[in-house]
């Protein structure tokens, strides 16, 4: 079975982020966290409030850096994190982040990017080369005003602001350092109940992610302790990326029930393979089993018994318990429940017309 890797920086470089994302945009987020209700918003409000007492003063200057537009992102977390994906499971900390930074012509071209997103990059390069082509383009675009007028103070003499933005990452990465010294048995209990194939499962059911293969490459996992309601997971040339929260199991949840429970498209492509319904069949005889138990079974490797599970876990049809790091896997009867009922309006057509 393909292993389960903790890594450090990425979580950490998030937590650095988020800070700062947070300082600026801090109502948005909140109301987009889709598992909190009013009262969770409001302690986590007085969380981050707290974590700022602690972490100090975060400066106007950085605006243009990481104000987020109506996407929810902003040029720091876009340009310099959410784009490094392939680079998490190997070079890339903070000193990767600090030395990007440091190439100031690509950096101006970025925030460019970000602004302004309908521009080629033959029209970058003019902007970046003449004022007047800029700030034409500024004052042409549909951002707003507030946004207009701090770009065009930011380009008109960028040095100060980069130097800010530079010190104040150091200085918030050295709090941020220190936490996590002081709290680093929270990783580590996270990470000693979790394995692969419970990581795996969760992650399955989740919508977004059924076009990743889970059962064939590693899963790298980063924890950000301070960013607690957070999963972030794409597929990079080494693996699966996963960054998440203490609380990344709520948000996981939420986003299960949102997508519902019951696909036909699903089902058929779950059942398409006779190990799966044999598999059903055992566990409906039996009751909850292991990907051991099943490996014992049918004479299964370790991986294609997690392949064929975990394909009816992601359909919706096999649920999950876990022990430990142990996972049990049991029929889901709700799953087959909506299925019948799914079904039902099939063989009912005739009298569902009649009735009109």
């Amino acid at each position: 079975m393909p292993k389960l890797q903790l890594l450090k920086e990425p979580g950490f470089v998030y937590d650095v982020l988020s800070l700062f994302s947070l300082r600026f945009n801090k109502q948005k987020f909140l109301s987009s966290l889709p598992h909190a209700n009013a009262q969770q918003r409001e302690e986590l409000a007085e969380y981050y409030e707290g974590l700022y007492k602690q972490v100090g003063h975060i400066s106007d200057d950085l605006f243009v850096f990481f104000y987020a537009l109506e996407n929810g992102k902003n040029v720091i977390s876009t340009l310099y994190f959410s784009t490094c994906t392939d680079h998490f499971a190997s070079d890339y900390d903070f000193r990767y982040l600090q030395n990007s930074l440091l190439n100031k012509e690509e950096l101006l071209r970025n925030v460019i990017r970000f602004y302004l997103l309908d521009l080629s990059e033959k029209e970058i390069e003019e902007c970046a080369g003449s004022l007047v082509n800029l700030f034409a383009y500024i004052k042409e675009s549909k951002l707003p005003d507030e946004i207009k007028k701090r770009l065009y103070e930011f380009f008109v003499d960028p040095d100060p602001y980069i130097r800010a933005l530079l010190c104040e990452l150091m200085d918030v990465a050295k709090w941020v350092e220190d936490h996590y010294k002081s709290n680093y048995e929270l990783i580590l209990a996270g990470y000693n109940d979790i394995t692969f194939e419970k990581l795996a499962d969760q992650l399955a059911v989740v919508k977004d992610l059924r076009t990743i293969d889970f059962g064939e490459d590693p899963i790298y996992v980063s924890y950000c302790l301070l960013h607690k309601y957070f999963v972030y997971y794409c597929q990079a040339a080494k693996g699966i990326i996963c960054l998440i929260g203490r609380k990344y199991e709520d948000v996981l949840s939420a986003q299960t029930k949102e997508n519902g429970a019951f696909n036909l498209e699903s089902l058929g492509g779950a059942l398409c393979e006779n190990s799966r319904v044999r598999i059903l069949e055992l566990l409906l005889e039996q009751g909850e089993l292991t990907c051991k138990d099943l490996e014992k079974a049918f004479e299964f490797s370790g991986s294609t018994a997690y392949h064929h599970v975990s394909l009816l876990v992601r359909a919706g049809a096999v649920k999950t318990r876990n022990v430990g790091k142990t996972v049990y896997y049991d029929i889901n009867p709700d799953y087959f429940g909506f299925v019948i009922t799914e079904l039902m309006k099939f063989s009912d057509r005739d009298k569902r017309r009649a009735r009109k």
